[in-house]
């Protein structure tokens, strides 16, 4: 399997009513498959040339086998930590990151999908997963931020819930309402923010996941399709 077989099956793993699906094929992507040998200690089997041209290496085959601690140094405990979890929990998961670049600090947040590798054997024996980053700009979070305050209450959790990956059904649960009543909480939150589609929201409001507390998906409880 190559580097876009590979995003396109990932894709098809994730929930169809899930925004993911429509920000992962938007925006510019990474993909990468790594095999674990031990606790901490990967090595990388894939990967597409938007990741080596991201990472300053000219051609995704100049980072076949360098792992984790080659490629991310400054970035290890947030990787090790969703990959363990990942392949604990044998289901997919969709989860904020924090990419620091250099000993400056110099970090961009990223997006990831992630899901186990599994050998002929179906043992989980690694990570595959595709990531989207965004430039940090903390100016204009500073000013997003604001923005984002200004709306009700619920209409942020709604946001952010959504953001997280829950379900509909879910999130009226937790805010108390009807399906209904959170989907106009929803288009309400995001026409007041000026945000035409919700790839737009996440990409613009992305930062404020960093605030908030991990969130997973576990693909193994999927929820049906909310029409």
């Amino acid at each position: 399997m190559n580097a876009d077989e590979l995003f396109t099956d990932i894709v098809k793993d994730i929930p169809i009513n899930m925004f993911a699906v429509d920000v992962v094929i938007d925006k510019p992507h990474h993909v990468y498959a790594k095999i674990y040998k031990g606790s901490k200690k990967n090595k990388d089997l894939l990967s597409n040339e938007k990741l080596a041209q991201y990472l300053g290496l000219g051609s995704a085959s100049n980072i076949i086998d360098a792992s984790d601690e080659d490629l991310w140094p400054y970035s290890l405990d947030q990787i090790y930590s969703n990959d363990e979890l990942v392949m604990k929990k044998g289901g997919l998961i969709i989860v904020p990151e924090i990419q620091v670049m250099s000993r400056q600090w110099e970090a961009f947040d990223a997006y990831s999908v992630k899901r186990p590798l599994y050998n002929e054997g179906k043992e989980i024996i690694g990570v595959e997963g595709i990531s989207f980053v965004i430039k940090r700009e903390p100016s204009k979070n500073i000013e997003l931020s604001k923005h984002f305050m200004r709306l009700s209450e619920k209409q942020r959790r709604c946001l952010l819930l959504m953001m997280k990956g829950f379900h509909m059904r879910t999130i009226a649960k937790s805010l108390n309402v009807s399906e209904r009543s959170a989907y106009y909480l929803h288009k309400r939150g995001m026409k007041q923010l000026g945000c035409q589609s919700f790839t737009k929201f996440v990409v613009d409001y992305h930062f404020l996941l960093r605030t908030e507390e991990e969130f997973v998906f576990n693909s193994s409880s999927k929820q049906q399709k909310i029409d």
